[in-house]
C-alpha cells in the first residue's frame, strides 16, 4: 500500500544550546521540512532515499560551519545525530528504522 502522505516529518533540533547557537538569529531552534508525497516505506529502495533525504535535513539544520575538532563541530555531529533520531522516531517505520540502526553502529564501529 502506497500512502500519499500530505504530512511532512519536521528535522527539528531539540538540544537548547546546540538549536541556540544555530539559530541564535531568529531566536528558535532551525527546522525543515521532508516530504514523504507517495513514499511506499515498505520499498528498500524508496526507504533508502527518504533516509538521506532525512540525514541531509538534519544536516543543513545542524552545521554551523565549524572546522576542526573543536567544540562547534563535535556539538554539530551530535546535533545531527539527535535530529535524524527524532526524525526517524517519528516517521515510525520499521525499514526507516532499521536502516538507521544499521547506519549508526556502522558509524560506531568506524568510530565516529
Amino acid at each position: 500500500m502506497i500512502r500519499a502522505m500530505a504530512a511532512f516529518v519536521a528535522v527539528a533540533s531539540v538540544s537548547a544550546a546546540v538549536s541556540a547557537h544555530a539559530a541564535e538569529s531568529v531566536g528558535h531552534p532551525a527546522t525543515t521540512a521532508v516530504y514523504m508525497n507517495r513514499t511506499d516505506l515498505r520499498d528498500p529502495a524508496a526507504v533508502k532515499v527518504l533516509y538521506g533525504k532525512l540525514a541531509r535535513a538534519a544536516q543543513d539544520v545542524c552545521t554551523t560551519g565549524a572546522i576542526g575538532r573543536f567544540v562547534g563541530r563535535d556539538a554539530d555531529q551530535a546535533c545531527m545525530q539527535h535530529t535524524l533520531d527524532a526524525a526517524v522516531a517519528q516517521v515510525n517505520r520499521p525499514l526507516l528504522t532499521a536502516m538507521h540502526l544499521k547506519s549508526v553502529q556502522t558509524s560506531l564501529a568506524r568510530g565516529y
